[in-house]
């Protein structure tokens, strides 16, 4: 959430900012130029200062926005030690061609505490907190779910397929993704493709279940947002590969799956379906397996 700072002059040219979370919990800031029609060139000079950090280490750089381009922007990653409740500090300085100061901003934006997990190709998993391992399982599996309650408010699984042999072991992928969010159930193909409970959707956005439910459609991938637990995924379906990311307070801690708790602490990741911890990748893999669903 983006905070006013200095109010720009009047009739002054001026940059506004958005904020978003990428998949590997680094946060994009991207510079939008607000007079679309204005002919000159605005140049940037940019810190990014995290409260605690000392500002010589701060993230800064500089860019420009040309006649007819809008928007431009830049990765930052949060320091993880710092980012529980941290807020940043955005200083932006902008200029036109006669290097003329017209605008100075000073916003801060709070990042929440963000986790991130994947299950990749083979599938190789990363938990939420961080931890690793393989797991050679068939058919479909709960990765995360919302654990607050017996009825969970929303459930991704995945259907992991064998893959061609390249040897005598088993070697499986993940081919599918499915999202259950109350009454809705939208599948996300290998091809890319999106399904609303069952049936094909083409447009390249969309929305669902006033706004809570958002999916957009690109080229190689398409990206997931569920509002209520600020959960975004990420599903390359040719690659065999789905990220996530999770920075809602209310579930930190209490989501569950083959992606862990996302509590903070990897040593309890391996907690089954029953509660018990367990050691044992496969003991672990096949109790978060869904076996009324089959294969």
């Amino acid at each position: 959430m983006l905070r006013s700072g200095n109010v720009p002059k009047a009739n002054a040219l001026h940059v506004d900012l958005n904020i978003t979370h990428q998949k590997n919990c680094s946060v994009l800031v991207e510079f939008l130029r607000v007079n679309v029609t204005d002919p000159r060139t605005l140049l940037l000079n940019y810190s990014i200062v995290q409260i605690g950090e000392d500002p010589v280490g701060a993230h800064n750089g500089t860019g420009s926005l040309d006649p007819g381009i809008t928007t431009i922007g830049t990765l930052f990653t949060p320091d993880p030690v710092l980012i529980v409740n941290t807020t940043f500090v955005l200083l932006t300085y902008v200029v036109n061609n006669d290097k003329v100061p017209i605008q100075v901003i000073n916003k801060t934006f709070d990042v929440p505490r963000c986790l991130s997990a994947s299950a990749k190709r083979d599938p190789h998993l990363t938990t939420f907190d961080g931890r690793h391992f393989g797991y050679q399982g068939l058919c479909w599996h709960t990765l995360v779910k919302d654990c607050r309650n017996v009825n969970p408010r929303f459930e991704v699984t995945g259907k992991f397929e064998p893959r061609e042999m390249e040897g005598p072991e088993l070697r499986s992928r993940t081919t599918q993704v499915n999202v259950r969010m109350d009454d809705h159930l939208i599948s996300l193909t290998r091809d890319n493709h999106v399904l609303v409970n069952g049936r094909a959707v083409y447009t390249p956005k969309f929305r669902i279940d006033d706004d809570n439910i958002k999916v957009y459609r690109q080229a190689d991938h398409v990206t997931f947002k569920l509002s209520e637990a600020e959960l975004v995924l990420e599903w390359y379906g040719r690659d065999h590969s789905l990220y996530a990311t999770l920075t809602s307070a209310d579930y930190i801690g209490k989501v569950c799956g083959l992606l862990g708790n996302a509590d903070g602490d990897a040593r309890n990741d391996f907690t089954k379906r029953d509660g018990d911890i367990t050691k044992d990748v496969v003991e672990f893999g096949e109790s978060w397996r869904i076996s009324e669903l089959g294969c």
